[in-house]
C-alpha cells in the first residue's frame, strides 16, 4: 500500500471552513478609458498562508486586465493571457492580519465609463501554512 497515491487523488483534497471573503470595491476612474477596481480580503481571524490565488473575469465590455499589487506585496504569478481573465498567485507564505486588507487593484483597459463592466471571482483558494489545508472564501459582492 502506497500512501503517496491517495495523496494525488481529488477525493484526498480536504476543504476547510470558511475563513474570510474577497469583494471587490468601488470602480475608480484610472485615465482615459482605464478603471481599477480594488479587491479586498476579510480575514475572521489573522492567517498564516502557504499560498494565496484567486480568478476573475470581465463581464461587459472591456478589453484587457492587470493586476496592481497593494499591501500584501507583489504576486508570484499573474497571468492575463486570457482576454477578459486574470489570475494572480502568491506562491510563498503570506500573513493576512485579521480584518480587511486591500489586496491590490484589478486595473481594466478599454472601458467606456458609460457602458456596462463588472467583474466575477471566478475562484479564491489559499492553503494553511501549518498543514496545507485548503481555505475557502466568500465572494459576495459587498461584505
Amino acid at each position: 500500500e502506497s500512501a503517496c497515491a491517495s495523496a494525488a487523488s481529488p477525493d484526498a483534497v480536504h476543504h476547510g471552513a470558511t475563513v474570510g471573503s474577497m469583494w471587490f470595491g468601488d470602480l475608480q476612474p484610472a485615465g482615459e478609458s482605464v478603471v481599477r477596481v480594488p479587491v479586498y480580503l476579510r480575514a475572521e481571524s489573522g492567517l498564516d498562508l502557504a499560498g494565496l490565488s484567486f480568478a476573475v473575469g470581465l463581464q461587459g465590455q472591456g478589453k484587457s486586465l492587470q493586476f496592481v499589487p497593494a499591501a500584501v506585496g507583489a504576486p508570484s504569478l499573474i497571468d492575463s493571457g486570457v482576454p477578459g481573465a486574470l489570475a494572480v498567485a502568491w506562491l510563498d507564505t503570506l500573513q493576512i492580519p485579521r480584518g480587511d486588507t486591500l489586496i491590490g487593484y484589478v486595473q481594466a483597459s478599454g472601458v467606456d465609463p458609460a457602458a456596462s463592466f463588472a467583474l466575477v471571482f471566478y475562484g479564491v483558494d489559499a492553503n494553511r501554512r501549518s498543514d496545507g489545508l485548503s481555505l475557502q472564501f466568500a465572494t459576495p459582492r459587498r461584505p
